[in-house]
């Protein structure tokens, strides 16, 4: 609106409260008064030394109470009045005296400013011509204000608003940001690649740990690469011409000021800045006081400055009725905004939103209108400016008061997408867009965000103004900032959940991505950052490592993606530092207990109430008559009590340093590998350690950390930071050299038959104890290097005797059957030279180590197989002198061959040919291994193994502790009908030896070769009655075994010499040298269930094997494919009590 327009035209613009104040009011204002114009029609007129009286409540029927002051005395309102009408003015006047120079600066201003367009002057003066000062003093002069002289304002700024604020640097392109972010995304699928394919193939509860930490890992991805969408077009607008006042979008701006119980200092600092406020030409300013607390004194303070100077300024307080919602801060606003808009046109208008302690720069209205005239693909609805406080010291930001990365990372980029968030403060935003959505939503904690979303979804841009245009005030007592936090995450939590922006309409793919990241990065912050920070205390005291081990493999892509990961969280905008985002770094780690009770509150809320309103809790920011005085040091009850998740981990983090520590100087017999991880998860703790440092620092100090002391921890995390991820490669690969004297302290002195086996331990599901129950397996295709590390610390700890397999029998040359090669991993060596290879490296390092070696499980199985006439008697003769050559290369172990299972050596045939091989092999072997395949009783594994032990004088182990008891009840014809796991399952004794242990071994050697041509034999050895198995009858242990007769009614032993028949008759289980693991009961086996997991219905069930359910399981690419109707039913399962047999 123009000044020339008469009071007539000016009535037709304004709303419709302003038309009824005339006639309310004909009575007592003069009709050639310009204040007439500005009274609302519940003014209270009284004179101004008369104090506030209480008041009657007002109806809730009636206007909102709104009370302003007049600047009239009884002289000034004689309706007799000469003087003559003034013009309706819309701008402040000075407050100083007019004078000649004063009219004569203005126009060299005006002048100034019409050619160039520059900002004016920081002294809260408008922009006018000479004439219309000289008309405005006039008009003062003509007029009493004797009365208001304790009331005239002084305009110099505040102190809090002078000071510097941030420079912002405009920035067109971000080829750096862009180029880091571009090698964070190719690291993180290779560091996802290596996570799932090496670190995951740990045994027992250690596998389910891993799986769900790298779980955790993968899902907060998503965090950081949205940001780094966001940010891939890291600009900041230059600044908007200022010759948009030439076509001026806007006649009114009516600036809110909300507020709620603020000291009357915090709010009067504020109104004193935004009456001062530098107003366009062509503006009418109208100011809000908006008290919901409803104070006398914040009243009076309001009446008292208004006079005919500041008209335009209006106290509104609400009336609030017990037991009706009244939405905070939201309700607060929009009780005054449908009073003006409801039955008013809002268009040509604006809503400047400032909290009660944040205090506008003189030039905001200049900065901030021209961004409205930019031209975007949608007409801009608001605008948001970033936020500054001047109690806060960047050095000592540790709660991240200032947010850098938000206010000048994140907004100005979402600026480019139109997905800005509003902050709730120095934004400004079109009347008729606020008034499409239905004004500030309500029911939402977070409203000004919820603000944006819905105007977005209607078609309006959210924009942002990358410049600090208005200093705050924020708060420093614990209390206070966990219940803002606390705000922010539960309002953000209650847009994701209530509205979900990815499903939202009228949202752009990018809005949708955006706006949903804020409430999925609180979920994210409040589940894996303590998860996260407990991982070291876990591999410490429980031993539960987040990957299965360290190969170069994960070290090297874990340093690459971690290093890139941190540049681009740490990655400062122009004009700042590292300190700032290590700062929100810092906030957000030490707030996720916050994090995690508004995870819960929401999510409870959500559960049981669907869509809930809760409790909006003002922040409280500086209490009346305090002096600021932060000297005081010491702990305080109140403090404690809301940080004592802090002070919980905090002492947690250094009973775990302490611990590792000890353990690290004391425990010298530690296994190596564990040791060198003692000193990792040291490192990390001493990293998670610093957040919670400081939160117990803060609280000593009160309201303030030391800077200096800020500097050194945050040095000493980042230093931390580089050398727990370089540690992590230089375990993985300088660490192969270390010398044998470090690795273990003295020479191993174990002695086989003697010292204790020792083995992996591992959690039993059934008795929920430790035990020992694997071997430790050296592959060939995979980095062995840690196994070999545990296994020589194993053989250094306490003198035992580890237990060791190769499982790495080349491909090339063998064709196995489809039964035979079932359960064969599909990655081994191809050619006997990389075995040799392997042999080589083996020995080097085990050579001098006391163990127990089995070679290739079910390998010598596989290279004979009568029901399918396959012999492979080369690939025989090939293992045979690897044998000879690993014999050689570990002269302290003792060295067994795999000679298969039950179902297999029942076959006489099989027998025999096994027994030609073992024959055959080099002296030096100490015996061979028993396999337990499926469960077969224990008597008849060891009746098996003395056959072979009295033909060939080898010792045997048998591979499983479950000796004594009862594997299973079926029979051996039952058993090769179906291979399932067998119910009746009990365990017997732990690892340990047999009385062959004692004894050397009496090898029986012959001049037998292996046959190579089977032909036409093999036929008639198949066919001939000589083709048959064995049948026991169970006998005792202590006496002569005695078999029934096959079913050719042929005595197999028959033909045994009378040697061998004696050794199996008095010499039974004396060449018995060990059992060498575990297997649980209700252990999976591979065939019901996978192959290591436990299942509480096989220790009984009723699945029998047919056509649906076959006795292998078949594969589909590599995995097995088992049908739900071929695992036990729990519902099928009997009463049965577990048993531990010891035996």
């Amino acid at each position: 609106m123009e000044e020339s327009k008469s009071p007539s035209e000016m009535a037709e613009l304004t709303s419709l409260y302003e038309l009824q104040l005339r006639k309310m009011i004909q009575e007592q204002i003069p009709e050639d008064s310009s204040i007439r114009e500005f009274i609302h029609p519940e003014d209270t007129i009284r004179p101004p030394s008369r104090p506030v009286k209480n008041r009657a409540p007002v109806p809730p029927n009636q206007a909102p109470s709104v009370a302003s002051r007049t600047t009239r005395n009884s002289t000034s309102n004689n309706q007799n009045s000469s003087r003559p009408t003034p013009k309706v003015r819309s701008r402040q006047a000075s407050n100083k005296p007019f004078s000649q120079e004063t009219s004569k600066q203005a126009r060299q201003k005006q002048k100034v400013k019409d050619e160039t367009h520059d900002l004016p002057p920081a002294t809260g003066q408008p922009w006018i011509d000479a004439a219309g000062i000289e008309r405005m003093a006039l008009e003062d002069d003509g007029e009493d204000w004797s009365h208001c002289k304790n009331f005239v304002i002084d305009d110099t700024p505040a102190p809090e608003a002078s000071i510097p604020v941030p420079k912002v640097e405009y920035k067109p392109t971000n080829y750096v940001y862009q180029f880091l972010y571009i090698f964070y995304l190719i690291s993180l699928l290779a560091y996802i690649y290596v996570r799932l394919t090496f670190t995951l193939d740990a045994p027992g509860l250690n596998r389910i740990y891993c799986v769900l930490v790298a779980i955790l890992e993968i899902s907060t991805c998503p965090s950081l690469i949205i940001q780094g969408m966001t940010m891939w077009k890291w600009t900041s607008r230059e600044p908007p011409s200022l010759s948009a006042f030439e076509r001026p979008k806007f006649h009114t701006i009516r600036v809110m000021i909300p507020t709620y119980n603020e000291p009357l200092e915090v709010v009067a600092g504020t109104l004193h800045e935004v009456m001062h406020m530098d107003v366009p030409a062509g503006l009418h300013l109208h100011i809000y006081v908006l008290d919901d607390g409803k104070r006398a004194n914040l009243e009076e303070y309001i009446l008292g400055r208004r006079t005919k100077k500041y008209v335009f300024l209006h106290y509104i307080a609400r009336q609030k009725l017990p037991g009706v919602p009244h939405h905070a801060k939201a309700g607060n606003i929009n009780h005054t905004l449908r009073f003006v808009y409801d039955r008013a046109e809002a268009k040509g208008e604006a809503v400047v939103v400032f909290d009660a302690d944040f205090m506008p720069r003189r030039n905001y209205l200049w900065r901030v209108l021209p961004v409205f005239s930019e031209k975007r693909d949608r007409p801009i609805g608001l605008v948001q400016t970033p936020q500054f406080f001047y109690n806060v010291n960047a050095d000592e930001d540790v709660w991240d008061h200032l947010n850098v990365s938000f206010f000048h990372r994140i907004e100005p980029s979402l600026d480019q997408w139109s997905a800005v968030n509003c902050c709730g403060t120095n934004f400004t935003v079109r009347a008729d867009a606020l008034k499409s959505v239905g004004y500030f939503p309500v029911g939402c904690l977070t409203e000004d965000t919820l603000l944006s979303l819905r105007l977005c979804s209607e078609g309006w841009a959210v924009s942002y103004h990358h410049e600090v245009l208005a200093i705050g005030q924020s708060p420093h007592e614990i209390t206070e900032i966990f219940k803002q936090r606390s705000r922010w995450c539960k309002g953000n939590l209650q847009i994701f959940l209530d509205d979900f922006p990815l499903t939202q309409a009228g949202l752009t793919m990018s809005q949708r991505i955006f706006y949903s990241s804020c409430g999925y990065n609180y979920f994210c912050a409040a589940i894996s950052i303590p998860f996260f920070q407990l991982v070291p205390s876990w591999a410490i005291f429980f031993g539960l490592w987040p990957v299965s081990e360290i190969g170069l493999e994960f070290a090297f892509t874990f340093l690459v993606y971690y290093t890139l990961g941190n540049l681009l969280l740490l990655y400062p905008p122009p004009g700042f530092q590292v300190k700032d985002m290590w700062n929100g770094e810092l906030a957000s780690t030490n707030l996720w207990y916050t994090y995690f009770n508004g995870v819960r509150r929401i999510v409870g809320v959500k559960l049981t109430q669907g869509r809930g309103e809760l409790t909006f809790k003002a922040t409280k920011k500086k209490a009346e008559g305090d002096d600021g005085d932060d000297s005081g040091v010491g702990f305080q009850k109140e403090d404690i009590r809301a940080c004592y998740m802090h002070f919980i981990m905090f002492f947690l983090m250094l009973i775990t340093i302490l611990y590792a520590i000890i353990k690290a100087i004391i425990a010298r017999s530690v296994k190596f590998y564990y040791y060198y991880m003692y000193m990792i998860g040291m490192g990390w703790s001493l990293i998670n350690i610093i957040p919670y440092f400081v939160v117990v620092i803060y609280c000593w100090y009160r309201t303030r950390i030391p800077g200096i002391m800020c500097a050194i921890l945050r040095n000493v995390q980042l230093l931390l930071r580089g050398a727990c991820a370089i540690l992590l490669l230089i375990q993985a690969f300088t660490t192969r050299n270390l010398t044998e004297t470090f690795i273990c302290p003295h020479p191993y002195s174990a002695t086989i038959g003697t010292d204790r086996l020792t083995m992996i331990r591992t959690l039993d599901d059934v008795t929920g104890k430790e035990i020992e129950r694997n071997t430790f397996w050296l592959l060939g295709m995979k980095d062995d290097f840690y196994t070999i590390q545990q296994i020589k610390q194993s053989a250094c700890e306490d003198s035992s005797v580890p237990v060791v397999v190769f499982y790495m029998a080349p491909r090339t040359g063998l064709v196995l059957d489809e039964q035979a090669s079932h359960y064969m991993p599909p990655d081994r060596l191809p050619t006997w030279e990389e075995y040799d290879a392997k042999i080589e490296e083996y020995g080097e390092a085990l050579s001098d180590v006391p163990i127990m070696l089995i070679l290739e499980p079910s390998f010598l199985m596989h290279t004979f197989n009568s029901e399918n006439e396959y012999h492979a008697a080369d690939y025989q003769l090939s293992f045979t002198q690897r044998v000879d050559s690993i014999i050689r290369k570990f002269p302290k172990a003792w060295t067994y061959v795999d000679a298969g299972n039950a179902l297999y050596l029942q076959w006489a045939v099989n027998m025999d040919h096994i027994v030609d091989v073992l024959q055959q092999m080099p002296v030096g072997l100490r015996g061979f291994a028993m396999n337990v395949g499926s469960f077969v009783n224990s008597t008849y594994n060891m009746q098996l193994a003395s056959e072979l032990h009295c033909q060939t004088g080898l010792n045997y182990v048998i591979d499983t502790s479950r000796n004594g008891g009862i594997f299973s009840d079926r029979s051996m014809d039952e058993i090769n009908e179906c291979t399932y796991d067998p119910p009746y399952i009990s365990r017997g004794a732990i690892p340990g030896y047999g009385p062959g242990s004692k004894k050397a071994i009496n090898r029986v050697d012959t001049d037998l070769k292996i046959d190579s041509d089977y032909g036409d034999y093999y036929s008639d050895y198949y066919y001939s009655e000589y083709y048959r198995k064995r049948r026991s009858t169970e006998p005792s242990r202590h006496r002569r075994q005695e078999y029934e007769y096959d079913e050719y009614g042929y005595d197999y032993y028959a033909e045994y010499d009378p040697a061998v028949l004696e050794c199996l008759s008095n010499e039974i289980e004396k060449g018995h040298d060990a059992n060498s693991w575990v297997k649980t009961p209700g252990e999976g086996d591979g065939r019901l269930f996978a192959s290591g997991t436990y299942h509480e219905c096989l220790l009984e069930h009723t699945i029998e094997c047919d056509d649906t359910c076959p006795a292998y399981v078949p594969k589909i690419n590599g995995e097995f494919a088992r049908e739900r109707t071929c695992t036990c039913d729990p519902d099928e399962l009997l009463d049965y009590s577990y048993e531990d047999n010891d035996t």
